[in-house]
């Protein structure tokens, strides 16, 4: 080791202190002082390769000096608090620099368990030990110090006082959100009333009493929050009487006086309601509808209903009386016939006036289809693979689904008669026997019959199992590609042994509504007869094919089309309600030239979400909201792709009456 410094102390040469980690300097240095310090390790091989660093420190300038007073701080009681419990858990104050310890002095003006003399911590709390007495005053001195001394004082005195027990907590008042005193315009279907939290209550007692109705009332109800809901309507008109009454263990609180509200009166008479599932005429409506749904009118719960058949009676109904905003249906339609609904909405002060019939026209009767053919394997196919995964056929126009009867000349595991798919495929379960001949029967079906005459098909299974098709590479677009055109047409790479490709493409994985399952045979790209939506990622599975079934775990692909570019004709674009002032609707251009207009959105399973007539870009517009399945809590739609459909009556120059919305939220 060797030691030099600026003054001169404790220079030392280099010098060996054997295999000690330690030197006693034997004098102090001087103030501002820059020392350097060469320590080099060595054994009998020799020294430390190096050469090793020299270090250096300074010594202080000055003399060192006490630290500062502190003071209380939360969490805990602080100076001069007044609420304290008795169980409080500790204090806490302020940190203070240079400081090494604290000394606490701590006395109970009543108590000693927790009192402290001088008491020597290094942190910035401390735990009580024991419960304080009520009503007690305590006194606190936090004093820092370090090697040179305690802190220059004296540090102040500071002091809280523990609650006392046995005080009876104060009254409260009604608060929003609710009803307050002298309230005039409150709702008959006034959800609850709120009140203000009172300190070291333990619950409150509640008295409701309404001038003219009961349904609400309570006597001393004890609730524990700060809310009480109401169950029933009050009456129009009536005065309700409401006291709140805190308590705690000591008793209840004293002088709480009542406070009131008024219920607001009804107006005189209600207003008409429309049809809103079905809405006014709306055609190829299922005859087969469970329920009529009409909009609801303020201060009405009941309306009077009648129904009116072209050629059906069983729905018929005149002046019928229903409560709530839905009637559901006794008897099916005819198919194709015209149904005139007329709803009066009514209260105790009259019914409704002027209100006009609407009426909307069920689907007519479906021509029954016409047969299916097996696509794979083809009927009278041989030496098909006993693992064959799936059967397929061509689909059939107005069916609605295919009943199938599959039977295997000597297994009977895949074995299934009359089962009703909606799908063009049907996967088996387990493998065939090979050399068996299979038999498939396909009936395609609709709500009118079965189709007539349909023959079974058969094909035989081979005793070798073919090499397995492979999968399919997307080229135009590439998989995983970005800012791809809406416009684009998709391309993929031939597949070896392949006789063919079915393509399904959606919005989401696995989704179908932009192509299901289309058999595009032996191409190897396919045009799209619609533009893609905007700034989407567009979910493509292509499935290669043969006669000894199809392609397995091929991958889904998938790209992202490009940003929207506002046009002047946004028909085939979107809206971004957000709130912020700008697209807040769906604006369609030109639409409010031509008033007599039918404007539907679909989401992407086929519901209709939304349907008005006469779209105006004004007041009646699409924002976002649904007025159709709203009964199964889709009022505010997700964002995501939408389809539209725009009737309109007579001539009109609009681009585009069908395509893609895009909602962003």
């Amino acid at each position: 080791i060797s030691i030099t410094s600026t003054s001169g102390n404790n220079d030392l040469a280099l010098t060996d202190v054997g295999d000690m980690t330690s030197y006693t300097l034997p004098e102090a240095f001087q103030s501002n002082d820059v020392v350097t310090v060469t320590i080099i390790p060595y054994n009998t091989v020799g020294g430390a390769n190096g050469p090793c660093t020299s270090e250096t420190f300074t010594i202080i300038v000055g003399t060192p000096s006490a630290p500062g007073c502190t003071n209380l701080s939360g969490p805990g009681p602080t100076d001069t608090d007044t609420d304290v419990a008795v169980d409080v858990a500790g204090i806490s104050w302020n940190a203070v620099a240079n400081a090494d310890g604290y000394r606490l002095i701590i006395n109970g003006s009543t108590s000693s368990g927790n009192n402290q003399t001088a008491l020597v911590v290094t942190s910035t709390t401390h735990a009580f030990a024991n419960n304080f007495d009520n009503g007690e005053t305590v006194t606190v001195i936090i004093i820092p110090f370090n090697a040179v001394g305690d802190a220059n004082g004296p540090c102040a005195t500071e002091t809280f006082t523990i609650i006392a027990a046995g005080t009876e907590p104060n009254c409260t008042n009604l608060s929003g959100p609710g009803p307050t005193d002298t309230d005039t315009d409150v709702t008959v279907d006034v959800a609850s009333i709120s009140w203000n939290a009172v300190a070291n209550a333990d619950g409150y007692r509640i008295t409701v009493n309404g001038s003219t109705s009961d349904l609400n009332d309570q006597t001393a109800l004890v609730v524990t929050g700060t809310t009480h809901n109401f169950t029933n309507d009050f009456d129009n008109g009536e005065t309700v009487t409401v006291t709140i009454v805190p308590y705690n263990a000591t008793g209840d609180a004293n002088g709480c006086v009542p406070e009131t509200f008024t219920i607001v009166a009804a107006e005189s008479v209600p207003s008409c309601t429309n049809l809103s599932a079905p809405m006014n005429l709306d055609t190829d409506v299922d005859s087969a509808i469970e329920e009529l749904s009409w909009d609801a009118v303020g201060g009405v719960t009941t309306y009077r209903l009648s129904i009116s058949c072209s050629s059906s009676t069983g729905n018929n109904v005149t002046t019928l009386e229903v409560i709530g905003t839905n009637y559901t249906l006794p008897d099916l339609f005819d198919e194709g016939e015209t149904v005139t609904v007329t709803i009066i909405p009514f209260n105790a002060n009259g019914d409704a006036m002027g209100c006009t019939s609407q009426s909307f026209t069920t689907r007519a009767e479906a021509p029954v289809p016409e047969c299916a053919d097996l696509l794979t394997p083809m009927n009278l196919d041989t030496d098909v693979v006993p693992t064959l995964a799936q059967i397929t056929w061509n689909s059939v126009a107005d069916a609605e689904g295919y009943r199938l009867t599959i039977s295997g000349s000597s297994s009977t595991v895949n074995n299934i008669t009359g089962f009703a798919v909606t799908q063009t495929s049907y996967t088996f379960t387990n493998p065939f026997e090979e050399g068996e001949t299979v038999t498939v029967l396909i009936v395609p079906f609709n709500s009118s019959n079965d189709a007539a005459g349909c023959t079974s098909e058969s094909f035989t299974i081979g005793t070798q199992v073919p090499t397995p098709l492979g999968c399919a590479n997307l080229t135009t677009p590439e998989n995983k590609e970005d800012d791809v055109a809406i416009g684009t047409n998709i391309a993929w790479e031939a597949v070896a042994e392949a006789d063919g490709y079915r393509l399904s493409i959606g919005t989401t994985p696995g989704g179908t509504e932009i192509l299901n399952n289309e058999d595009v045979a032996f191409l190897t790209n396919y045009n799209l007869s619609e533009e893609l939506p905007y700034n989407v990622p567009i979910y493509v599975n292509i499935t290669p094919y043969n006669s000894s079934g199809d392609a397995l775990n091929c991958e889904e692909q998938t790209f992202t089309t490009e940003e929207e570019e506002m046009p002047e004709d946004l028909t085939k674009y979107g809206f971004s309600p957000d709130g912020d002032g700008v697209n807040e609707f769906w604006e369609i251009m030109n639409i409010e030239q031509y008033p007599d207009n039918v404007v539907t959105i679909f989401n992407r399973w086929g519901d209709i979400v939304f349907r008005v007539n006469g779209y105006d870009n004004a007041s009646n517009v699409f924002n976002g909201n649904a007025n159709q399945l709203t009964g199964l809590g889709a009022d505010k739609l997700p964002a995501g792709t939408y389809f539209f459909d725009i009737q309109i009556n007579g001539d009109h120059n609009l681009s585009k009456t069908k395509g893609y919305l895009v909602l962003k939220r």
